[in-house]
């Protein structure tokens, strides 16, 4: 996939050691070495947006930068106006039933109706940034707003935690080096 090689590259221009970039990010190292050796499996949304943070990325800008222009060209807005009932209007209306597009969003999106179903209703903290993306753009969304509502949380560690972190992380690999050479 293109993204795992523009992730590496923007991992090894940012001229972090890894040992910073886990430090600021809390990502562990074997999953940002794995990154850095295209090797990652599946960049999440929390990966994505910490990662952005730390290289001061613009959304929009770093999707395009490891996506590229026209992987997601395909994906359009979902066109979608739901013909309802005098009961499915109550329904909706007394308790707050939403119709979800479903359909319009298989078709224009990549992604399978189970899947949707999995992170409408079971779990979205490992959603991936390319799926939450489609959803972006197949519901009309600025890109990163959808990311931005369910993870408004992440951010880099503070200074202080950053060296804390360091600290702990060399004390670590110190220890790995000296089990070995022992």
């Amino acid at each position: 996939m293109v993204w795992k090689k523009n992730l590496s590259k923007a991992i090894i221009e940012s001229k972090f050691p890894l040992i910073e970039i886990s430090a600021w990010t809390n990502l562990d190292m074997p999953k940002i070495s794995a990154m850095k050796n295209e090797k990652h499996p599946n960049l999440t949304c929390k990966e994505f947006l910490v990662i952005k943070l730390l290289l001061q990325r613009d959304h929009a800008q770093f999707i395009n930068e490891l996506f590229g222009p026209h992987y997601f060209r395909s994906v359009n807005e979902a066109i979608y106006k739901p013909v309802l009932t005098p009961i499915g209007k109550i329904i909706r209306t007394r308790h707050q039933f939403e119709i979800l597009p479903k359909k319009e969003l298989v078709k224009t999106t990549t992604i399978t109706s189970s899947r949707i179903d999995y992170l409408i209703g079971k779990d979205d903290e490992n959603i991936k940034i390319e799926e939450m993306t489609q959803l972006e753009l197949a519901l009309g969304e600025q890109l990163g707003a959808l990311c931005d509502l369910r993870f408004p949380n992440i951010k880099l560690n503070s200074e202080k935690e950053y060296q804390s972190r360091l600290e702990i992380l060399k004390e670590y690999n110190r220890r790995a080096n000296d089990r070995r050479k022992g």
